[in-house]
């Protein structure tokens, strides 16, 4: 084989390896951002399963007796050491809501003030108040008889 056809065909063949490395890597950064799309969904998705939670624990909260409570109290707590800023505020928001505590967004404070009271504080709910009285008012027995 004479020298130049020798060279070129070295060429392609390096040309070749070089295109094969690139596409490697592309590939793995490909494989890489997908993973880190997965993680960022399946996250997002934690995050709003437990959001969901919370609002469902405020709004059925009257209908809990106060060992419910408590024990959702505790599973808010261990909440209060998530990574994820949302679920930490989310828990937060419960422990305002049910214990009438007011220690903003200072998680060591509410962890703190739980563990403190954990074993003394009860949950007892408010009583109705006018706007809470959902007493049927009753309806006419007859439609009126003509409108104005």
């Amino acid at each position: 084989m004479d020298p130049r056809r020798e060279y070129e065909h070295d060429l392609h063949r390096s040309q070749r390896r070089s295109r094969k490395k690139r596409s490697h890597y592309r590939l793995l950064a490909l494989l890489v951002v997908l993973g880190l799309f997965v993680v960022l969904l399946a996250e997002l998705g934690r995050t709003l399963t437990f959001s969901q939670d919370v609002g469902h624990f405020i709004r059925h909260l009257e209908e809990k007796t106060p060992a419910e409570v408590k024990q959702s109290l505790d599973r808010y707590a261990r909440a209060l050491n998530d990574h994820n800023p949302v679920i930490r505020a989310a828990a937060m928001t419960v422990f305002k809501f049910v214990t009438g505590e007011e220690f903003g967004t200072d998680v060591n404070r509410w962890k703190q003030w739980w563990w403190e009271q954990r074993g003394v504080w009860e949950y007892t709910p408010a009583p109705p108040g006018p706007a809470d009285d959902l007493t049927p008012i009753p309806l006419p027995s007859k439609p009126p008889s003509s409108l104005p």
